[in-house]
């Protein structure tokens, strides 16, 4: 691919935007274009910016992690605020379709909404809550 697709990252500012759709993102063109872990380590190193450059450059411990994804578990941890359980319920009761909104991105909206509680690593602990 003669243009690379880096251009088109948003950085993540460690800010309220969204971090996992930040990763998802930068995981896609990392996939398309056959990068290796040291590039992926590097291309997010560089679109972090203000808070995020802050949290990392703060925490020498930080710039030794040579692995994608121990690095996103501490951005992760960092900057993604689980809310807790009655956020979470009132949120999904909350969820509607608007007038334009199509049932695929509504779904989304309920799984992006729903995700957060499920059992994503198939752990033993019990953590899959209802939210009806």
């Amino acid at each position: 691919m003669a243009q690379s697709l880096i251009s088109s990252l948003t950085p993540f500012k460690g800010g309220n935007e969204n971090f996992d759709f930040f990763i998802k993102q930068l995981n896609n063109v990392a996939k398309l274009e056959k990068w290796g872990e040291a590039k992926k380590m590097l291309v997010l190193k560089l679109n972090l910016k203000d808070e995020a450059l802050k949290f990392l450059v703060s925490n020498p411990k930080l710039e030794e992690i040579d692995n994608f994804d121990s690095l996103v578990k501490k951005l992760e941890e960092k900057f993604c605020k689980k809310p807790n359980f009655e956020e979470a319920q009132r949120q999904f009761n909350n969820l509607k379709q608007k007038v334009s909104q199509s049932i695929s991105d509504l779904a989304a909206q309920v799984s992006s909404t729903t995700e957060r509680f499920s059992n994503p690593n198939n752990s033993e602990e019990e953590n899959i809550v209802n939210l009806t």
